[in-house]
């Protein structure tokens, strides 16, 4: 039965959860914090502060759909943020990369330190499927672009599933048919091999380009990383079940939990044409080795717990995850504000105290320790910054959700300045 909306839990920048990973319960309190921002100055504490969200929010589709049409997927605005533990700091950047006048290509890239996550954005080609091969196109003129995994290596092959839901069909007879296919058209066909495992939102993706082609030309990715360029032979070579061979998205907005790696962490790998561990992001250091733990499905129940990998909880992409940055890190933006110059994030120079009131021992105030900055989410063209902090501590016992949203309404965020 629904919990009626006067009922329910509102949305806010604090949340409490509490868990039990080991032998000791734990309690923890989530925090966002909403800034404005302009390049090398000190944020400052925005006047409206967004809530803590706990469900998917897709982007709006960068092109307008035709009456009748089916939406297309698109990527993900928002993603759940409530969790009680992240194994580091994960940066989002929503902005678009903004090239000088006449340019066919440039670079954009996100800098911390010394750790560089960077893409070539190229303006628009296409995937010419003639009789002597596969021909690219010469790219347009860039315009501003916006870094959205739309515009990477991926997507969903619709002529490849139409020609799987034509075999079925001829197979079981139209009457069965009818049985399954609106499963068949709205989950099973934008699944891999279907779409592409790593990024479903995006562009080039083809299953077997030997196959005779009947969807014309093919867009190409306009975001790509350096030295993982999409070619010709690449698109040529590799059917679906070679997708490990073909380039990794340069991504950099929110990983969903069906997209690989992710996947893999939670139990539900895709299927794999060579060892989990000889994947090219283990070879480029972007996943380590034991990164996926199994398949759930093909283990006892009781060990099912054992096939999350922790990392599963990092929804940032391959390459904007970070150790535990620190209030006062610098982040540096390059390709997205014009001019060819590099904008300078710096994070807020102060943490949250965190604290519940009575959930202590004897109904002492509890304090929470083990801060963790989770998230940095830079919005570019709001002029806006994000940050999520967690904090940690024991309990005697789990307690129910019941008793987490009590302590929500009690629980002490203050923000102190370092």
């Amino acid at each position: 039965m629904a919990i009626p909306p006067e009922y329910q839990a509102k949305p806010g920048p604090v949340e409490v959860v509490t868990a039990q990973p080991g032998e000791q319960a734990q309690v923890a309190v989530v925090a966002k914090r909403t800034y404005r921002w302009a390049h090398n100055c000190e944020a400052v504490a925005a006047e409206v502060q967004r809530p803590l969200y706990k469900g998917d929010e897709p982007h709006e589709p960068l092109e307008d759909v035709p009456l009748g049409d089916e939406p297309p997927m698109t990527s993900l605005r928002r993603v759940p943020e409530v969790f009680a533990r992240r194994p580091g700091t994960d940066v989002i950047v929503h902005g678009r990369a903004v090239p000088t006048p006449g340019a066919v290509s440039m670079s954009v890239s996100v800098r911390v330190g010394t750790k560089l996550h960077a893409a070539t954005v190229t303006g628009d080609r296409l995937a010419l499927f003639e009789p002597g091969g596969i021909r690219f196109t010469d790219p347009a003129e860039l315009a501003p672009l916006p870094l959205r995994h739309e515009l990477a290596f991926g997507g969903l092959d619709r002529a490849a599933g139409q020609r799987f839901l034509q075999g079925v069909q001829d197979e079981v007879g139209l009457m069965a048919f009818r049985r399954t296919a609106t499963y068949l058209r709205k989950k099973f066909i934008k699944a891999p091999p279907f779409s592409y495992a790593r990024n479903m939102y995006g562009r080039g993706y083809v299953t077997d380009p030997s196959q005779p082609w009947q969807g014309g030309p093919v867009a190409l990715p306009n975001i790509e990383r350096p030295g993982d360029e999409l070619t010709p032979e690449r698109l040529g070579g590799n059917p679906a079940m070679a997708w490990s061979r073909l380039p990794i998205p340069a991504l950099f907005g929110f990983l969903d939990a069906n997209s690989f790696p992710r996947s893999a962490m939670s139990g539900l790998p895709p299927a794999f044409d060579v060892h989990p561990d000889e994947m090219p992001e283990v070879r480029a250091g972007l996943l380590v080795k034991g990164y996926c733990p199994g398949s759930w499905a093909t283990v006892k129940p009781e060990d099912v717990p054992k096939m999350f990998n922790p990392d599963m909880a990092r929804t940032a992409p391959l390459g904007l995850r970070f150790d535990y940055l620190r209030p006062g890190e610098v982040i540096f933006l390059r390709g997205m504000g014009g001019l060819e110059r590099e904008l300078a994030v710096l994070l807020p120079r102060e943490a949250p105290v965190m604290s519940i009131p009575g959930a202590g021992v004897g109904g002492r105030d509890l304090t929470m320790g083990e801060l963790e900055l989770q998230q940095v989410l830079i919005d570019v063209d709001a002029g806006e910054l994000e940050v999520v902090w967690s904090g940690v501590a024991p309990i005697a016992m789990r307690q129910s959700a019941g008793q987490a949203l009590a302590w929500r309404d009690v629980a002490r965020v203050d923000w102190r300045p370092l």
